[in-house]
């Protein structure tokens, strides 16, 4: 049974005795006192209701700490998590280069590069270097032949936490060729 399960049920027995508790000890008792029924009625339930006032403010009170210590745990997730973006840079000697930035507050290790061609994953390069926080390396990359391709980078955060990201390419032919990056968000491996 769960612990907060098992304490719901105490609680619960412990509301629904109260009420017996005071009628056979209290009120249907012979002992001679100045205070009428009535007082000790209002007595108890000031008291009662302190101490359901005081555990429903603990209970909301753990209540606050634990969505914030998530709130504040996803916080330093994020913030320790890298995130890559490419810009084209242009051809030179035939081959194309792109920068990569790491546009996370701290850096990246361990990048794996693979393209992603009709369903088939093949590894493009894989470096073993870090890239710093707002960081950026240039690289030479090489264009899906299927126009569904994309690239998936793999790599890790500081704290050892592997990443996975999709990085599609769109390649627009007009007078000039237009080719640029849409970064998905990094996802926690």
């Amino acid at each position: 049974m769960k612990p907060y399960l098992r304490w719901g049920i105490i609680i619960l027995l412990i509301i629904t005795l109260i009420p017996v508790f005071l009628q056979y000890i209290i009120f249907n008792n012979g002992i001679i006192s100045n205070v009428s029924n009535d007082g000790w009625a209002g007595f108890f339930g000031g008291y009662i209701g302190s101490i359901i006032g005081a555990f429903a403010t603990i209970v909301a009170v753990s209540l606050e700490i634990r969505h914030n210590e998530k709130i504040r745990s996803e916080g330093l997730k994020r913030e320790f998590r890298p995130y890559l973006y490419f810009i084209y840079i242009g051809e030179r000697c035939g081959v194309h280069y792109a920068e990569i930035y790491n546009f996370g507050k701290y850096a990246v290790c361990d990048i794996k590069g693979y393209i992603v061609e009709k369903e088939e994953k093949k590894l493009l390069w894989n470096q073993h270097f870090s890239l710093n926080g707002n960081g950026k390396y240039e690289i030479r990359i090489a264009f899906p032949n299927d126009p569904e391709g994309y690239y998936i980078y793999e790599f890790q955060d500081l704290l050892g936490r592997k990443y996975r990201q999709v990085v599609k390419v769109y390649i627009k032919k007009g007078t000039e060729e237009d080719i640029s990056f849409s970064s998905e968000e990094p996802e926690l491996l």
